[in-house]
C-alpha cells in the first residue's frame, strides 16, 4: 500500500507471486514503485502459506 502524506492511500500494488513455499522479492523494485508514485509512506505485507505467523529465516534477512 503506497500512501500520501496524510496517509491516504495512492495506490495498492501487488509487487511478487511465488510458489507454495517461497517468493522472491526485489527491494530495488519496491523502491522504485514507491519513488515512481511519490509515496511518503508505504505498508509491506505477505501471506504464509503454511498458516504459521512466525518469521521465517528469509522473512528476517529481507526485513
Amino acid at each position: 500500500m503506497l500512501l500520501n502524506s496524510q496517509h491516504q492511500l495512492i495506490e495498492y500494488r501487488e509487487m511478487f507471486f511465488g510458489s507454495i513455499d517461497s517468493a522472491t522479492v526485489y527491494p530495488r523494485e519496491m523502491l522504485k514503485v514507491v519513488l515512481e508514485v511519490n509515496a511518503v509512506a508505504v505498508f509491506f505485507a505477505h501471506n504464509h502459506p503454511s498458516g504459521s505467523s512466525e518469521p521465517s529465516e528469509a522473512d528476517k534477512r529481507i526485513t
